[in-house]
């Protein structure tokens, strides 16, 4: 039993070294996308993008809250998160965060062709264990791979999702609970306008349609907590130990995929 333990570990630590040394670094456009920092607070959803050199960050400044009107006694029991609702630019992620509340640390895998290929949700630190959708099955239920594999796929072998030209993006209600999960698979984007963090106005849809897979992050969310919560929840974002089944925040999402998949060799 322990030589069959040993030799597991052995394996295990075989392939972390063969995923380390692999880098996307020529090979896959990496963009985080958010509301920016909150003003005057330890907020985990600011981005050190000192710390980045080949993954960019990108904001939405034209997408605003816009609070329902409700009682007091309805919005106590519902919470913010419950009573708000998005406007402005870019009308998907607006329409989608209407409908979902929270994008924090969920992400697209789009592959050469601008298609999106794997729809996943980054909410723990094991970052290339995490399984997300690739596809649905004839009978129902997804086809789901881990982040690990779909890079292989996508990226390495540089292969393409399906592409279904009657499934479109359309900003109603309902569509992003689309199987319940991955509502993307099979599209292309629609026109998703954001800003650099030089001021200038990016197109991802046009980013995601230049010859090479392109990943977003997106790190978005109106439930926004109290300071102490965040802090709180930063703690537990950066601690490492326990088999690496904590909660990990965005910023520490992109400085994983920057170390990890982006290095320069």
């Amino acid at each position: 039993m322990r030589q069959v333990i040993i030799l597991s570990l052995i394996a295990f630590l075989l392939l972390f070294a063969n995923c380390a040394s692999q880098s996307y670094a020529d090979r896959l456009d990496v963009y985080g996308i958010g509301a920016g920092p909150k003003p005057g607070s330890n907020d985990a959803h600011a981005i050190d993008e000192s710390k980045l050199n080949n993954a960019k960050v990108a904001y939405t400044p034209q997408l605003v809250i816009k609070e329902q009107d409700v009682s007091k006694n309805t919005k106590a029991a519902l919470g913010d998160a419950l009573t708000r609702e998005f406007e402005g630019k870019p009308e998907l992620l607006a329409a989608w965060l209407s409908e979902k509340q929270d994008l924090e640390n969920v992400a697209l895998l789009i592959d050469k062709n601008g298609v999106v290929a794997w729809h996943g949700r980054f909410n723990k630190q094991d970052v290339p264990g995490v399984i997300g959708v690739e596809g649905y099955k004839m009978l129902g239920g997804a086809q789901r791979i881990t982040f690990s594999e779909a890079l292989k796929k996508y990226v390495d072998k540089e292969k393409t999702q399906k592409y279904k030209e009657d499934k479109k993006i359309e900003f109603k209600k309902g569509f992003f609970d689309y199987g319940k999960e991955g509502p993307f698979v099979y599209t292309k984007l629609p026109q998703l306008k954001v800003k650099g963090s030089d001021g200038t106005t990016v197109d991802i849809s046009e980013v995601a349609q230049n010859g090479k897979p392109t990943l977003l992050i997106f790190f978005m969310s109106s439930a926004r907590k109290k300071e102490a919560a965040d802090k709180a929840q930063n703690a537990i974002g950066f601690i490492t130990s326990g088999g690496g089944t904590q909660k990990i925040v965005p910023q520490k999402v992109l400085y994983f995929i920057e170390d990890g998949y982006l290095f320069e060799k």
